[in-house]
């Protein structure tokens, strides 16, 4: 039973602040009917007895919005424009703004997808309350996954931008749970294009397009977030207004997802995966390329993916969270995908080396050149299928110097020209590698990481190939 907490209408232009009536840890909704009248109000109720991870039944009706807190310039002049700015407290007792207008846009695509209520971060979190954070934090996959839908706004909240605009969405830490884990996930996008348009047909030369971008009021439109995917690339449009009128000819391109195909291509495997190694390695994979304020969240928002805990503890470094991370997912070492092209981390010898973490900015290596993305060194496309490989990291990582390792490992001259890339002395089989999600997982070859022996005794990864 929901427990009604507090309300604030537009007109009252007061901050969003909390009072002392929640409980922490607790699902809070926004009511969407409230935001949709004349006078839009925020009225905010709890569920103090529901389990999201135990309870399946009786869960409320509704959708989360997944955003960055960055608005991309688009939004960010969409915003000023509307002129119905929205103050929320944070820490620190900072306000941020958002808008009233992208609230109530949220609400509109929340109604037209049969959902009752509205989950916004902003409002639902206590942004005051450390334990409501650190148990929302903890609760967030469940809050996402037992949404009914879920609405992506690629700019920002304060506004619904045009797909064709840039954004920063795709690379923030906490959007990738939020989009990957409701099989219900839109878009909402303006697309000015089809407010009047009553026919639409369109090409592209590259296979697993589909454009499907549905008007639901005026310029405002939902997308499902693969289809969005689909399109970044671009196709050609051909629309027309009225049944006998001519076919006009347009190019369009959702850039909302950036330049780089790296992140997207990750993030639609993820999307399409079937099996826990695909998924798992894209999940990975997108560890190396995100960003978030605090570092401790790019270990935080993808625990839930991993099917792993990790304490929600942020005075522990990301170097330690990321080992402790690999350490417990030893057994399926997906994170041996993320990249072949790039050197290991000294604290383990098989993890690939950290990139440089800098809030609000994409990971990098500092290389002898200058900095490099770590998008360029990222892989793209086949998978690990299966690991023949056990691997034994001791409970004591920050003593251990170096994993145990349990494979299967030739001398490379015994091999000869059965392998490619050759380096080192021996070779060792990872697993069996797969095609992309292009394709039906057509097997490659095995995939294999050369070593060398080194004075003391140990091994040490010289380089990675196929067999």
């Amino acid at each position: 039973m929901a427990t009604f907490l507090q309300a604030l209408p537009e007109s009252g232009q007061r901050p969003w602040a909390y009072g002392s009536n929640h409980t922490p840890g607790s699902l809070r909704l926004l009511s969407v009917p409230s935001l949709l009248t004349s006078k839009p109000t925020i009225e905010l109720s709890e569920w103090r007895n529901l389990r999201l991870a135990s309870s399946p039944r009786n869960i409320p009706r509704y959708a989360a919005v997944s955003h960055c807190w960055t608005p991309s310039p688009s939004v960010a002049k969409l915003a000023e424009q509307a002129n119905r700015p929205l103050d929320i407290t944070i820490e620190d007792a900072q306000l941020h703004r958002i808008s009233w207008h992208g609230l109530c846009q949220a609400a509109f695509a929340a109604r037209h997808l049969g959902c009752e209520y509205l989950w916004l971060d902003f409002i639902c979190l206590h942004q005051t309350s450390s334990l409501d954070k650190k148990l929302q934090i903890e609760n967030m996959g469940h809050i996402y996954s037992r949404a009914k839908a879920v609405i992506v706004m690629p700019g920002g909240v304060a506004a619904a931008q045009d797909a064709r605009d840039e954004a920063y969405w795709i690379e923030r830490a906490w959007t990738l749970q939020e989009a990957t884990l409701c099989p219900n996930t839109h878009a909402l996008v303006l697309h000015p294009e089809l407010g009047d348009v009553c026919a639409v047909e369109y090409s592209c030369s590259t296979a697993m397009v589909n454009y499907n971008v549905q008007n639901i009021r005026d310029d405002l439109a939902l997308s499902t977030l693969s289809d969005l995917l689909s399109i970044r690339g671009g196709v050609s449009l051909k629309v027309r207004h009225r049944p006998d009128g001519p076919w006009i000819e347009r190019e369009y391109s959702a850039a909302c997802f950036g330049k780089s195909s790296c992140g997207s291509e990750a993030l639609l495997a993820l999307l399409a995966a079937d099996n826990d190694a695909m998924r798992k390695s894209a999940v990975w994979r997108c560890l190396w390329l995100r960003t978030s304020k605090k570092e401790q969240d790019m270990v935080f928002s993808v625990m839930h993916l991993l099917g792993l805990k990790v304490e929600i503890d942020y005075g522990r470094s990301l170097e330690d969270l990321i080992l402790e991370l690999a350490r417990k997912s030893a057994s399926q070492p997906w994170w041996l995908d993320i990249g072949d092209k790039m050197a290991v981390h000294p604290r383990s010898g098989l993890l690939p080396a950290l990139p440089v973490f800098q809030p609000h900015k994409p990971p990098v290596y500092l290389t002898p050149s200058g900095q490099v993305a770590a998008s360029q060194y990222v892989n793209i496309g086949g998978y690990t299928r299966r690991f023949d490989i056990k691997i034994l990291t001791p409970v004591d990582i920050g003593s251990f110097d170096g994993d145990l390792v349990c494979a299967t490992i030739f001398s490379i001259d015994e091999l000869g020209s059965a392998i490619s890339g050759a380096a080192g002395s021996h070779v060792m089989v990872i697993g069996d590698q797969a095609c992309d999600m292009h394709s039906a997982y057509d097997f490659i070859g095995p995939k294999a990481r050369f070593l060398r022996r080194l004075r003391a005794g140990t091994w040490e990864v010289f380089g990675n190939g196929t067999m």
